[in-house]
């Protein structure tokens, strides 16, 4: 018997019920009051009840702020985790190391190209892309953005349904020094291997904020490593928080979402899968500080998330 097309991709991209009422329950709930729920934001962006606006920073250069201020603003989402290169050494690699499992382009000195990158899959839940084909038309409308109408850039653009199953982001293991700045000092924390490859550099500095990775236990934030299992697992719900800039450069423009910290909520459901199947923003810690281990979740979140009285 022929298979239906459109009935066989729809079993491929089915949630399970438990997945799909989690991401829906944390779509609607960061788990700091300062962080902005991406749908609602994206949603109301241009409108009286907008909380973001976009905001040039320089002629190449635009971000999404609170609405009023210059404040970066930091969003919440939801997502099904799928893969990560290593949380603390990216996919840097130093000569004579064996390369890692899951990194297919290991970068071997400190460059722009180096990065903690964090995969999701979005076969069954598409709010990444639609929530990008929606902020991308109120962007493209601002006469004062891409001028010179060059196109978008077609990387993750969700143009072609056949490339939207994943969604990364990604952040900067090093960052440039400009003409006659100073190298700052490294932080402590660093990964021997990106610590190496920091004193290495002659034009690059390690980035002194590296996405954290947590988990929601009873109502604490816990360092993953401090929490069984140890690391995120293909399948987990994880919220992803993060910042939105967007670049126009010489001959495109495209949105560069950058991790500022992921935290498990729920070793999920899977899906039902067939079985044959550059300059970016900083966060101002002194604004919105990183989560850190043992933190409590706000008291007003934990009677929404069941974990209160």
């Amino acid at each position: 018997m022929k298979t239906n097309l459109k009935t066989k991709t729809a079993f491929r991209n089915r949630l399970h019920p438990a997945t799909s009422a989690e991401l829906q329950a944390w779509k609607d709930t960061p788990l700091r009051s300062g962080d902005v729920p991406y749908v609602r934001a994206i949603n109301t962006i241009g409108t009286s009840e907008a909380e973001v606006e976009l905001r040039m920073e320089s002629g190449g250069r635009w971000r999404l702020c609170l609405r009023g201020t210059d404040t970066i603003a930091v969003f919440s989402h939801p997502a099904i985790f799928y893969a990560a290169d290593d949380y603390y050494s990216g996919n840097y690699v130093p000569k004579g190391e064996r390369i890692p499992n899951g990194i297919i382009e290991a970068e071997r000195y400190a460059n722009w190209k180096c990065s903690y990158t964090y995969v999701f899959d979005t076969s069954a839940d598409r709010s990444f892309y639609d929530m990008q084909k929606k902020l991308e038309a109120y962007v493209t409308r601002n006469p004062d953005f891409n001028p010179g109408k060059l196109p978008r850039r077609d990387y993750q653009s969700g143009g072609r349904v056949e490339y939207t199953r994943r969604f990364r982001v990604k952040a900067p293991m090093f960052l440039r020094l400009r003409d006659g700045e100073t190298k700052p000092a490294p932080p402590d924390d660093l990964h021997p291997w990106v610590a190496e490859a920091d004193a290495d550099a002659k034009y690059y500095y390690a980035n002194p904020v590296r996405p954290g990775v947590f988990a929601l236990e009873q109502g604490r934030i816990r360092d993953i490593q401090h929490c069984q299992p140890a690391e995120l697992t293909r399948g987990d719900v994880v919220l992803l928080m993060f910042t939105l800039t967007f670049i126009v450069g010489p001959e495109d423009w495209t949105p560069h979402y950058v991790p500022v910290d992921i935290v498990r909520v729920a070793s999920g459901a899977p899906v039902l899968w067939n079985a044959s199947d550059f300059a970016v923003p900083v966060v101002d810690n002194r604004v919105r500080p990183a989560f850190v281990d043992g933190e409590e979740v706000e008291g007003a979140y934990l009677v929404s998330l069941g974990l209160g009285a």
